[in-house]
């Protein structure tokens, strides 16, 4: 499809959400419409249609209404402010691991096995992330 058809098509159906009072249809909807893969070959489009001076845009952040010269214009997107933003879930907490060699200390008194005071050593539980800097060199029997 040559360009100029193309441009025809996205005027054509601007022109027609702003006779149904209806907001600017997306580049991803434009696209569609003059058969190209790509939103950005529309907004191009619509860069230069607007660089002609065929209409002017106002722009809403990501929304766009857009204004002809005869008083036509579309619609002006409807911004919701009852949406709550979705909650991610919480990552999982890591697995704890029991290390009981030399270099874990004792639970309960915070001492290397070697000089634990307590009348059995408590390995110290450690998140799994935590565990590859601690060298077990053997159990403390």
């Amino acid at each position: 499809m040559k360009r100029e058809y193309k441009e025809r098509a996205i005027l054509r159906a601007i022109r027609q959400a702003a006779k149904k009072n209806r907001p600017c249809p997306s580049n991803a909807e434009l696209a569609e419409l003059i058969g190209s893969r790509s939103p950005g070959s529309a907004s191009h489009i619509l860069q230069h249609l607007e660089q002609r001076g065929e209409f002017t845009v106002a722009r809403h952040g990501w929304a766009r209404t857009v204004f002809f010269d005869d008083g036509l214009h579309t619609a002006v997107p409807e911004f919701r402010t009852d949406v709550q933003p979705r909650e991610r879930a919480a990552p999982p907490a890591p697995a704890a691991i029991v290390r009981s060699g030399e270099g874990a200390p004792c639970s309960a008194c915070g001492c290397k096995p070697s000089s634990c005071t307590c009348p059995t050593f408590h390995p110290t539980q450690l998140p799994s992330c935590a565990a590859g800097g601690i060298v077990s060199v053997g159990a403390r029997g």
